[in-house]
């Protein structure tokens, strides 16, 4: 596989280090690797580099990026066709510039690095995957920034087709992902910080009519986020208050009603009760229920509570490691398992006795 990094300035603190150990982990993998500094000051590292057979590509300007560096950078990507750039996170914005209409990249991967409190060689490395739709995914967090990166080509090169109404999600472009999205929307497991501080509740549910339905007339707006918050048990008192002045409960309705708002097809529930008491939980529950029936929607319903899962499903899917190890329909899954770490779950789930030598 063809790679180019793409490095501010090799003179970054931390980022020759990063550069040196990430080239030597692929080429130690079989990769082709190429360095393009945004900088033209030669370090010891630029000679091992050279060393190692790295052809290097190093940009005029002493001080760093410059607008002036761009038609030099979208050049070397052309000619070099490359299948994966790697990039430092603040020179994203000139890369994703840079290499569009290049249909050989196939991934970009952003490495943010940290310093630690010495001022000297970072610590940490947070990994993103950003897909040439836009798409941005993390996907590791190590020490190592050899075996983090080196993990991110474990990932299939083919991504894994998802179809929703007949039409794979995988195959859309930007804009035929935004028809798409008004149709299936999400609620995030915590009620505390999913919810934007600086807008009253008015604006939060606004917000996606004015997105994904700019011609809508503003009283139509204000007509069904009314209509919709009475929906989730909510008053006309709420709109122009801010998200810290209500409960963990009446936060996660605001953002039942934000999803809903739109009228989707489809709501990914993603741990939607965990951070609630057992009563709060038991009225969601409830609420979910009541408003699958009265708008006809589909849920994806994520969950580790398999009591709430009992009351919400009406297919279960048991995962492990990523990966689906069993399924069937509620109730028959809950009467019978073929899988002991599904019949663990059940027993942990139920106060019943589980082995106390399993572990998960």
């Amino acid at each position: 596989m063809r790679i180019i990094q793409i490095i501010p300035r090799l003179t970054l603190a931390g980022a020759e280090i990063m550069c040196e150990n990430l080239t030597n982990a692929l080429i130690d993998e079989g990769h082709e690797v190429f360095v393009i500094s945004l900088c033209s000051v030669e370090t010891p590292i630029t000679e091992r580099l050279r060393a190692r057979g790295v052809k290097l590509f190093m940009c005029d300007k002493k001080s760093g990026m410059d607008l002036k560096i761009i038609p030099k950078l979208r050049k070397i990507l052309t000619d070099l066709k490359p299948d994966v750039i790697h990039t430092h996170l603040n020179s994203l914005k000139y890369v994703m510039w840079s290499s569009r209409g290049l249909k050989s990249v196939k991934r970009i991967h952003t490495i943010h690095t940290l310093a630690n409190k010495d001022g000297g060689r970072f610590d940490k490395f947070y990994n993103k995957l950003m897909f040439r739709t836009g798409k941005v995914v993390p996907v590791a967090l190590s020490k190592e920034v050899q075996a983090s990166i080196i993990e991110l080509y474990k990932i299939p090169e083919e991504s894994v087709p998802v179809i929703f109404n007949g039409t794979d999600l995988s195959l859309l472009t930007g804009n035929e992902m935004r028809a798409v999205r008004k149709d299936v929307q999400i609620v995030f497991q915590d009620p505390y910080s999913s919810l934007n501080p600086r807008l009253t509740i008015f604006d939060i549910l606004r917000e996606g009519l004015d997105i994904h339905f700019p011609e809508m007339q503003q009283v139509e707006k204000e007509k069904l986020v009314l209509q919709t918050l009475a929906d989730v048990g909510l008053g006309a008192d709420v709109l122009e208050r801010y998200p810290h002045a209500f409960s963990g409960g009446q936060r996660q309705r605001i953002a039942v009603a934000r999803a809903l708002v739109l009228r989707p097809k489809l709501i990914v529930l993603d741990e939607p009760t965990s951070a609630l008491d057992v009563s709060v939980q038991a009225q969601l529950v409830a609420l979910l229920k009541d408003l699958q029936k009265r708008y006809g929607l589909a849920y994806l319903f994520i969950s580790h509570d398999m009591r709430v899962v009992k009351s919400m499903a009406d297919v279960v899917y048991v995962m492990k490691s990523g990966k689906i190890i069993e399924k069937g329909k509620n109730p028959d899954i809950f009467k019978e398992q073929r899988e002991f770490y599904t019949q663990t779950l059940l027993k942990a789930a139920f106060n019943l006795t589980a082995e106390e030598n399993y572990e998960s």
